[in-house]
């Protein structure tokens, strides 16, 4: 992402920038590099500004790359036709389109270091500002929708079928999107190319005169965005890990004290078995039994994954939250100066934060069964024979 110290800022300048750059999601502040003179000039800052600025320029372009390439192939998969009927596909189709617009945005702001800087554009700025910040929401809104959709689905199993479904799964994708659209409104005229110090050069970044609401307007985005989902999908997991253990203590005790009877397929002849109307037994046997049994089994399956999901979310996602949000606090006081030290952290979390869109197709491919990898192989034959034909 540009050479780690190729950019000439005086301490006040690199300073009152890193001040003003607390907007949560603005990709343009990602490209800030470290001058040559701040290496070691605070205590404690030299080491950590060093791997920051190795981790920004090596590590995560291939991250940034790699988990757009794994969310385009994971929409790609959840978009089959016999994936959509599942509720859960919905939800994972929607995280990857989510993560799809962050990690574009991302990649092009990675132009301020070519010829053709796309986020010099004014138009530009305000668009991709304003996706960057959609995008963002909803991918944090997601793994919430998921999350509660999982808990009603293990605490109330027998209101999964009319509550857990992919029309209903649908239609939270399309509140949502619609919410964040009209409610991120402000980030595309808030924002615009500005010179943010004389002489210090026209980037993309919110604009001065809207400083004052936009510190009231962060402060309650910080609280949709960072403090209540990670409440709620912490405390969701917990209880949904807590009640799948009972149940399979439950079913453990069960089975130690009552063993199942023989079934009766065993008692029927081979003959009995060869006549149509003495078929019904076996029928009978099948799909009460085996279809009950891959009923729960593929209910555990999805609810092994989601919860994978959302602890990965939270894992990788609760760094680069915490930074900002110690930021942001930091920010209250008008005579603090942030540290290097904090720039260098924020900018080695950004790397841990895009990871998190790379593994989810891993988590696919090994937690989501054979129906994930079908789909794969189907889809992945149906293009081949697009592109033969």
């Amino acid at each position: 992402m540009g050479d780690l110290f190729d950019v000439d800022f005086s301490n006040e300048q690199l300073l009152s920038r890193q001040n003003y750059s607390m907007s949560r999601h603005n990709s343009t502040l990602d490209s800030v590099q470290f001058p040559a003179g701040f290496v070691g000039g605070l205590a404690g800052g030299g080491t950590m500004v060093v791997v920051a600025g190795l981790f920004d320029r090596f590590v995560a372009p291939v991250v940034v790359i790699v988990g757009l390439l794994s969310n385009l192939v994971a929409l790609f998969v959840f978009s089959e036709r016999s994936m959509q009927r599942r509720s859960s596909s919905v939800y994972l189709a929607a995280i990857s389109v989510a993560g799809i617009g962050f990690l574009a945005c991302v990649m092009l702001s990675w132009t301020a270091h070519t010829s053709i800087d796309v986020y010099l554009l004014d138009g530009a700025c305000k668009t991709l500002t304003y996706v960057t910040y959609v995008s963002s929401f909803l991918g944090v809104w997601y793994v919430v929708g998921f999350t509660v959709e999982r808990f009603v689905a293990v605490h109330y199993p027998l209101r999964r079928l009319s509550l857990c479904t992919a029309v209903k799964a649908r239609r939270t994708v399309i509140g949502l999107a619609a919410f964040a659209c009209a409610a991120y409104g402000y980030g595309a005229w808030t924002s615009g190319v500005t010179e943010l110090w004389p002489g210090g050069g026209r980037i993309c970044a919110p604009l001065r005169r809207y400083a004052a609401a936009l510190s009231a307007v962060h402060v309650v985005d910080t609280f949709l965005t960072l403090l209540l989902p990670f409440v709620i999908i912490s405390l969701l997991n917990v209880r949904i890990v807590v009640t799948v253990f009972r149940q399979n203590r439950a079913r453990q005790a069960i089975a130690t004290h009552f063993p199942p009877p023989r079934p009766a397929v065993r008692r029927c002849s081979p003959v009995a078995l060869g006549r149509g109307h003495e078929r019904l037994p076996l029928h009978r046997y099948v799909r009460d039994h085996v279809g009950r049994r891959r009923s729960r089994y593929d209910q555990f399956r999805v609810t092994k994954l989601l919860l994978t999901v959302s602890l990965a979310f939270l894992a990788l996602n609760l760094p680069r939250h915490a930074t900002r949000a110690y930021a942001l606090i930091l920010s209250s006081d008008r005579h603090h100066r942030p540290s290097l030290t904090l720039l260098a952290c924020e900018k080695l979390f950004n790397v841990v934060y895009y990871a998190h869109f790379a593994v989810n197709i891993v988590l696919y491919a090994t937690l989501g069964g054979k129906k994930f990898r079908s789909a794969l192989l189907r889809r992945y034959r149906a293009f081949c024979r697009c592109a033969a034909d």
